[in-house]
């Protein structure tokens, strides 16, 4: 990426940091020729037009990224969250579900879990929590997904029980540190 592209990125990163979507798209489309094979800043404009209400465009920008950079799950998430807010459900299941076999998360499967349940696909819903639970058993945040999921089916006291147990596990910040200490480096403050 040119020096040029770069400072492009970063000002569109600011404007987004702000929310400035509508400033942020201006900016990019200004550059469209520039940016057009450059899937971060694809990912950018996408992520700005959805934000801004553009749907259409912000599916059409974040295809773009995705044909781009295939591997890159996190271009499947935000497209299906587009398609997901157009009610292209299909769409967006299968882009849910290609992103979780790239790089499994828990953002993809909250997404998907609520795809699901919004659908009334609800043992479908489960499954999705429930399977990320098991993939890293030692991750709270997805005993609380599925506290959560549990909790908004009206199962309230299994999502009383894994909330406790969840809170017996460390957060995502306090993983890192405990990471970062025992490979020597020194932990944040």
């Amino acid at each position: 990426m040119t020096n040029d592209l770069k400072d492009l990125e970063v000002r569109a990163s600011a404007l987004l940091d702000e929310e400035r979507w509508r400033a942020a798209i201006d900016l990019l489309m200004a550059n469209v020729r520039k940016i057009r094979k450059v899937a971060s800043l694809q990912w950018t404009l996408g992520w700005a037009q959805y934000k801004a209400g553009e749907l259409r465009a912000a599916e059409s920008s974040l295809r773009r990224a995705h044909e781009l950079q295939p591997e890159n799950p996190v271009f499947l998430w935000g497209l299906a969250v587009v398609q997901d807010e157009r009610e292209e459900y299909e769409s967006a299941e299968q882009n849910l579900l290609s992103a979780l076999r790239l790089k499994d998360s828990n953002l993809a499967r909250i997404t998907l879990g609520a795809l699901y349940l919004r659908q009334g696909r609800t043992a479908e819903a489960e499954a999705v929590y429930r399977d990320g639970v098991q993939l890293q058993p030692d991750h709270r945040e997805r005993w609380d997904a599925l506290a959560d999921f549990l909790e908004d089916v009206g199962r309230r006291r299994e999502a009383d029980v894994l909330r406790t147990k969840s809170s017996l596990l460390p957060t995502r910040k306090e993983r890192r540190r405990s990471l970062r200490s025992s490979a020597g480096d020194l932990p944040d403050d």
